[in-house]
């Protein structure tokens, strides 16, 4: 969360808010630039989306922003996910 906000109503981090990206198009927040790579990567933040992003940003999308080398272990992913989807 040191990056990232989550509130409805709240304003982008260093990263983008959250809130309601489960099923939104990678890369393409209101009011927040994006790097080329993901905003022209055609992803959409969907459950596998997420997975492989959450395991290895910079890898999934090279050229990607994201500072994170990623979550090795499944069970962390899936708490990710399910948290981000929570974000409705």
């Amino acid at each position: 969360m040191a990056c990232h906000t989550s509130g409805k109503d709240a304003p982008n981090g260093i990263g983008p808010n959250l809130w309601g990206v489960f099923g939104a198009r990678a890369g393409a927040r209101p009011g927040y630039r994006s790097s080329d790579a993901l905003a022209s990567s055609g992803l959409t933040w969907d459950r596998a989306t997420l997975d492989r992003w959450l395991r290895g940003p910079i890898q999934f999308v090279p050229g990607s922003r994201m500072p994170m080398r990623g979550l090795a272990d499944p069970g962390d992913r899936r708490a990710v996910i399910a948290y981000l989807r929570s974000l409705e």
